[in-house]
């Protein structure tokens, strides 16, 4: 492959035009552009080169094909018509005069000019040396180079005491749930079928944050294919859906998959594999099933190359760049600089017009591309950081609060009594108007009509503002989107932030993901701790649990946002005396810990008030920060059940 097809090669994945097919999400978008894009990479890349150079060649002949006439005839002048070779060289008894040597410098020049072509093959090997530097599995990776030679890098340093830095420092962490949304490709450019992979049902645990194996997308049990017929009037004539489940494994499952061992990737590879075999079978069109297994991209079929695509989303990291026209800009400049008129080729080549126009052509190219590149990445920044619509909003009021009116309704609500029973509250007791009145039980909106809603609403609004009554807010939502949408509410007025993020301990019996790249971990975490350390108030704190693996990070971290001056304290809490094996071969422990900081610590210290008689009383021990106790950091008492938890009377929202 030539230098301007590789190059073209790698701009057409870079812009993911594999993907064409797809019709979801960013594709969609990008597709908008497709046109625009791909008529730069194939037309306007080559031209652009072509014409810098063309115009180069033109102006530098013109004005050495000049001076080469003027050298040769003063050389003839002066030295006769004798001097001249056959092949049109100055003889060897001549090339040391200063005449010959005149001439012989802008004979080499002229013909150095003449071969300029040669110099356009080097500027597409820049440009794809550049930009696959960076370029990683739909990622710009921000690696700040410093040497070349060595392939060391750089870190972004403007003079700090400490510097904390991190692989992906200057992108956002996107990737932090699980996506059952519709995944969708044509399988031919003709648009004849339209295939969309449809989560139906993934099952969790409820009621807990752990779960007790690994959890993987499998083939529907009930019907795992569906087809449709389209209208003729439409583009799609056939509509295909393959259904999936995404859910633990059942034992005769492991075994017709034999996925007993390897990590979940691989494993879930092997039942991509049978899904593939599968849905081919069931598939009854002789096109379409010809379509769906030809070979499509590393030596995969396109059934099973979409699968695996749509499977890996969840076990993959994605990260979109705070600022990618700045990082590439920036690094452009250093690659002319180092690279493309480096010393070495200052020190080898007398001639340096043709470097010098190599470099500007590989500084226009590749600024049109970055420009291509920022806008899409932009584009998606936006999306991210675009305040998200709230899609539902219910209540959880306790009955205390109820108008007695309503109580009818209640009681008739069967799913309501159910839940209950499930939280344990009412064992044993039939529902009533005394009971539900007693007791204090929540009655959750979600369970009921939309009239029994705005009915309930209005009436408990007749003398005051709903936010007025709220005693909770629980959001379901990516954490980052919540907290950016709370922000402005919030601001400066929180006085207590609790967070127990993930501990990163690759433990595939949590339910949650718990095994990311120590750089993923970090640039998740910060973002979400800037968010919630904007609103604490001045006197607000912030108590992060974690255990060994990334206790390190996260004080560095802490440190960089809150400043260590603002640190309170570090408490070691015992969680499991025994001691729990994280790692082979290592010592088990038998804690984690909780770093506690302040936003102004000043400002919290001036909160301090006297202490009661009876807080003395409890408080026993002393030092020079204040008075202290030791204790158990562990449930106790009668509501340490999840079963025998009691609601004192509230009315939250949930969103």
């Amino acid at each position: 492959m030539d230098s301007l097809l590789k190059f073209q090669s790698l701009l057409s994945e870079i812009f993911q035009f594999e993907a064409s097919d797809l019709d979801f999400g960013i594709y969609r978008t990008l597709n908008y552009k497709r046109d625009q894009i791909d008529k730069f990479i194939k037309q306007d890349v080559k031209s652009i080169v072509e014409n810098a150079f063309s115009k180069h060649k033109d102006e530098r002949l013109l004005n050495i094909t000049q001076k080469f006439e003027e050298a040769r005839n003063k050389v003839l002048e002066t030295l006769g018509s004798g001097v001249f070779t056959a092949s049109g060289d100055v003889k060897a008894e001549f090339k040391d005069t200063p005449v010959g040597k005149d001439y012989l410098l802008l004979k080499e020049q002229k013909d150095s000019a003449g071969k300029i072509d040669e110099i356009k093959l080097q500027v597409f090997n820049d440009l794809y040396t550049f930009f696959s530097r960076y370029y990683e599995e739909g990622d710009f990776v921000p690696q700040y180079r410093y040497s070349i030679k060595s392939f060391r890098y750089a870190i972004p340093y403007n003079g700090e005491e400490v510097k904390l830095h991190w692989a992906n420092e200057g992108q956002y962490y996107t990737k932090t749930g699980i996506l059952f949304r519709d995944y969708a490709f044509f399988s031919d450019a003709g648009k004849t079928y339209k295939v969309i992979f449809r989560t139906v049902s993934a099952r969790e645990e409820l009621s807990s944050n752990k779960a007790t194996k690994a959890r993987f997308f499998v083939l529907d049990d009930e019907k795992p294919l569906e087809t449709s017929l389209r209208g003729e009037a439409e583009a799609i004539s056939k509509e295909v859906v393959i259904r999936f489940q995404y859910r633990e494994l059942t034992d005769k499952e492991v075994k017709l998959f034999d996925v007993e061992g390897g990590s979940n990737t691989a494993r879930q590879e092997k039942i991509n594999q049978k899904i593939s075999d599968e849905i081919v079978k069931q598939i009854k069109e002789p096109a379409l099933r010809a379509f769906l297994n030809a070979e499509y991209k590393n030596e995969k079929p396109l059934l099973l190359y979409q699968i695996s695509r749509f499977t890996s989303k969840n076990t993959k990291d994605y990260f979109i760049h705070k600022n990618l026209r700045k990082f590439l800009t920036e690094q452009l400049d250093y690659f002319i600089k180092a690279e493309v008129l480096s010393i070495e080729t200052l020190e080898k080549e007398p001639f340096l017009d043709k470097h010098i126009t190599r470099a500007k052509v590989v500084r226009e190219v590749g600024e049109k591309i970055i420009d291509f590149l920022s806008q899409i990445e932009d584009f998606q920044k936006k999306l991210w950081e675009k305040k998200k619509f709230v899609l539902k909003t219910e209540y959880v009021i306790t009955t205390d609060r109820i108008p007695e009116e309503f109580y009818a309704e209640i009681l008739k609500n069967k799913e309501q009594t159910k839940e209950w029973r499930e939280l344990g509250l009412i064992e044993g007791v039939t529902p009533s108007k005394a009971v539900i009145q007693n007791k204090k039980l929540p009655v959750d909106t979600k369970l009921f009509s939309k009239e029994f809603k705005e009915k309930l609403l209005e009436k408990l609004t007749e003398d005051s503002e709903l936010d007025e009554q709220l005693d909770g807010l629980l959001i379901k939502s990516e954490n980052w989107q919540a907290l950016n949408l709370l922000m402005e509410k919030y601001r400066g007025k929180v006085k207590y932030v609790y967070i127990d993020p993930p501990y990163n301990t690759s433990d595939e019996g949590i339910l949650y993901r718990n095994n990311y790249k120590h750089s993923s971990w970090i640039a998740f975490l910060e973002d979400r701790l800037l968010k919630a350390g904007n609103m604490l108030s001045q006197a607000g704190a912030m108590a992060v649990a974690i255990d060994d693996t990334e206790n390190p990070h996260l004080r560095l971290i802490l440190d960089k946002i809150f400043s260590p001056v603002n640190r309170i304290s570090t408490l070691a809490i015992e969680v499991n005396p025994a001691g729990q094996n994280i790692r082979p071969n290592v010592p088990a422990l038998s804690h984690a810990y909780c770093h506690i900081y302040a936003k102004d610590i000043e400002r919290t210290q001036m909160l301090l008030r006297e202490w009661t008689e009876e807080e003395v009383a409890l408080y026993k021990e002393k030092d020079e920060i204040g008075r202290y106790l030791w204790d158990n950091l562990r449930r106790r008492g009668g509501n340490s059940r999840r079963r025998t938890v009691q609601t004192n009377g509230s009315l939250c929202m949930l969103t």
